[in-house]
């Protein structure tokens, strides 16, 4: 019992809730009980950017507002990690860490809770409502539809009417976005402690040759949050906004259709209360060393006293090889987030899919071949155990090959939407068939002609007129005769056959992306082995910061631009411009995947250069201390014999 006091007055370990007697020992005091606690954590709190991002395309609808905002909305968590990894890693070797991750992840919870409650506020959609629309030729019917009349005030008497509705309802667009940007922001702090705090205690906890390994599960848990958000959001999104209202919408492609966004954050912010209770219960220390403090190169757990803020940072920075590391990445994470955060959307308007759907497919196919990647790239280092020169050129080359999905979608695609007439193509936006049609451009309720596969925005536009016979045809309307249209016009969009090019692209991009995932760890591996051992959280903190400003805050901004300019029709109501109802499907596709390949080829070129300067690495898989690190258990056991 001495011995065991001694090392304790030695070397005091904070300790979690509960008792903290030698005979109870703190039973989570364990490298293996905190892996499986911050790994359920990790699942957590990679799931609500995930959403907020697979969420994009319902929200834009919802609030009426575009891409750009959007970018906004979700920089507010790269904003965080900029202000906050910094001094995070700084502290992070003063205080309870276990006890920071549970307050960064209480924060993440209650940002969802936040999101989550601009329904409660605003309630569903005014401005997109078309309860009893399937109900034919109605009188509710004819008030939300469009159809040919040659009455010229007919159909303007009826806008302005609507617009009186709408701008006495309408909701200001700053304080959505404001909500929705705080939800992102307090996201982002569970992200930073996740990595800034998470990661260098498991390998401060862990023998050098088993870190790589426990770094892939924390990682790929990270991977299955995202996973679990898009799953979530497909199924929600398949539900109205208000899921106890018929909204009379049938088609999940339809504009007009939102889904149950609140209740996926709801679900998200429960999940993230209840993932950290068990940090609580953790000490600040998992493991008891000898030389816990040492020199030089030995193991430290705190930074250097008589060291100052500007001299570890130019420390950090006259580092070539961090240097040129964190380059490489910045360039790396620009092109593949910028693609990560609006493939959902490209997949809708590129294939035709709902948003339901495409989130599926985006979380189920594209982001578990990314963790099994992850899981065999920290396998590869943790029993092969490269080298410096070889472990660098392997990151090199997976990254390059993952690329290769980039290119390939470029060759793949569905033909694009066929509209009769926009509103940008003339300023005449009348047809010979519906010349005497007095139709505004406000209304976006397309109708096809399954005869030429051609579209048009209104009814009114196809020439349909008032007394046009409205039969339903399994979920859609149909229309007869109208001026435009040979034999019957199809409520919603013409279907287009793409033959296989969906299913080639998810499964090229999902081969891609189990490839790219194989460095991931690497990369982590290397991020922490070119620094010293005393200045990891502290070098983990400036990286985050430094990605926040050059990689994951422009980027959101410079693809939501990219996006928006590949708009063909904007959503206009009473002279407000909402969000974009039509894209031009291959300027979206060259411009996203184009930018992104870019961005990912110029970070390569970095990569090369640390290949080069590998040499420089050294004792990558040895301790610093001479002493063998163990876990806690066998630490317990240690002293219980000495007892």
């Amino acid at each position: 019992m001495a011995i065991y006091s001694s090392v304790e007055s030695l070397h005091p370990r904070k300790c979690g809730l509960g008792s903290c007697s030698p005979k109870s020992n703190q039973p989570l005091a364990n490298v293996t009980s905190f892996v499986a606690s911050i790994t359920l954590m990790g699942i957590i709190q990679g799931a609500p950017y995930m959403y907020m991002s697979a969420s994009l395309t319902t929200l834009e609808r919802r609030y009426s507002f575009g891409s750009l905002l959007m970018g906004f909305i979700l920089i507010g968590d790269d904003i965080s990690a900029m202000i906050f990894e910094p001094i995070i890693g700084y502290l992070a070797n003063r205080m309870h860490r276990p006890r920071m991750l549970a307050l960064a992840q209480i924060l993440s919870g209650t940002g969802c809770f936040l999101a989550s409650s601009l329904y409660f506020i605003y309630g569903p959609p005014e401005h997109l409502s078309t309860a009893n629309t399937r109900q034919a030729n109605s009188v509710n019917h004819s008030m939300v539809t469009e159809f040919c009349n040659i009455d010229d005030n007919k159909n303007n008497n009826i806008s302005e009417n609507e617009c009186q509705t709408t701008n006495a309802n309408r909701i200001n667009v700053i304080i959505p976005v404001l909500f929705l940007f705080v939800s992102t922001f307090l996201s982002g702090l569970g992200s930073s402690a996740y990595y800034v705090v998470g990661m260098p205690f498991i390998d401060d906890s862990v023998k050098k040759k088993r870190s790589p390994f426990i770094m892939s599960i924390m990682v790929c848990s990270r991977i299955v949050g995202p996973a679990f958000a898009a799953f979530v959001s497909s199924i929600v999104l398949r539900y109205y906004e208000n899921p106890f209202v018929d909204p009379g919408i049938t088609d999940l492609r339809d504009p007009r259709w939102v889904g149950a966004w609140w209740l996926g954050f709801a679900i998200i912010g429960v999940c993230l209360y209840l993932s950290c209770l068990p940090m609580l219960f953790f000490p600040s220390d998992l493991k008891i060393s000898k030389n816990k403090a040492t020199n030089g190169n030995k193991l430290t757990t705190k930074p250097q006293a008589n060291q100052s803020l500007k001299q570890r940072l130019k420390k950090l920075f006259t580092n070539p090889i961090f240097m040129c590391y964190t380059f490489g990445s910045i360039f790396q994470m620009f092109g593949w987030a910028g693609y990560w955060n609006f493939k959902g959307k490209y997949i809708e308007s590129q294939y035709r899919k709902s948003a339901s759907t495409a989130n599926l497919f985006t979380g189920m196919i594209g982001l578990v071949p990314s963790a099994i990647g992850m899981l065999m790239g920290g396998a590869f280092i943790s029993f092969l155990k490269p080298g410096p020169r070889l472990l660098t050129s392997f990151i090199t080359i997976v990254e390059l090959l993952s690329t290769m999905g980039l290119f390939s979608a470029l060759a793949l695609g569905c033909p694009p939407l066929n509209f009769a007439n926009l509103p940008d193509q003339t300023n005449n936006f009348n047809l010979a068939c519906n010349a005497n049609c007095t139709c505004s451009m406000d209304k976006f309720q397309p109708i096809c002609d399954p005869n030429s596969l051609t579209n048009y925005m209104t009814p009114c536009l196809a020439g349909c007129p008032m007394q046009t016979s409205i039969m339903i045809n399994g979920s859609k309307n149909q229309y007869m005769d109208c001026n435009c249209v040979s034999g019957l016009a199809n409520e919603g969009y013409c279907d287009i056959d793409c033959g296989n090019n969906f299913r080639t692209f998810v499964i090229i991009i999902g081969i891609c992306s189990l490839i790219g995932q194989l460095s991931r760890v690497g990369n982590l591996f290397i991020a922490f082995r070119v620094v010293d051992d005393s200045e990891k959280h502290f070098a983990f903190g400036v990286l985050g910061a430094l990605y926040a400003i050059f990689a994951w805050i422009p980027g959101p901004l410079v693809y939501g631009a990219i996006t928006n300019s590949a708009c063909k029709v904007w959503e206009k109501k009473c002279g407000q411009t909402g969000n974009c109802l039509v894209y031009d499907t291959d300027k979206f596709k060259n411009r996203l995947f184009g930018v992104s390949l870019v961005f990912v080829m110029i970070g390569s070129m970095f990569d090369v250069l640390v290949i080069f300067m590998s040499s420089r690495i050294k004792n990558i898989y040895e301790d610093n201390d001479n002493d063998d690190e163990t876990d806690n258990n066998e630490n317990n056991s240690h002293n219980h014999n000495n007892d």
